[in-house]
């Protein structure tokens, strides 16, 4: 007999690809991390869901604008693919959406939340 099935703890986070042009070359936009794991290594901008009853699509804007300072008011962020390979990160079983925006005048970013630079 097999032991009793278990629905599993596991984090659901969003992670943005966001392109530009800046001096005629296509640049995507990263983030220094601020905080563990992987403190000050660069990473897209993202985050996990701030609660059980957060949109992804609204985790997504949330959290464009915590680390970016940009607003998506204006950008359309489409779903790219969603990554759920077990052990991508050290802290549990984590779920990431990935979106994409392709900005094409990308203002200035500021960093915040827990993106250092």
């Amino acid at each position: 007999m097999h032991d009793a099935w278990q629905i599993p703890t596991v984090g659901v986070a969003v992670d943005l690809v966001v392109l530009t042009i800046r001096t005629d070359q296509l640049q995507v936009l990263l983030v220094e991390r601020g905080v563990e794991p992987y403190l000050g290594k660069l990473a897209l901008p993202g985050g996990f869901l701030a609660s059980d009853a957060e949109d992804i699509d609204a985790a997504a804007s949330r959290e464009l604008i915590e680390e970016t300072g940009l607003r998506a008011k204006n950008t359309h962020l489409e779903q790219l693919r969603t990554y759920g390979t077990p052990h991508r990160d050290p802290r549990m079983r984590v779920v990431t959406v990935g979106y994409l925006a392709i900005l094409p005048d990308l203002p200035e970013p500021t960093a915040g939340g827990d993106a250092r630079a």
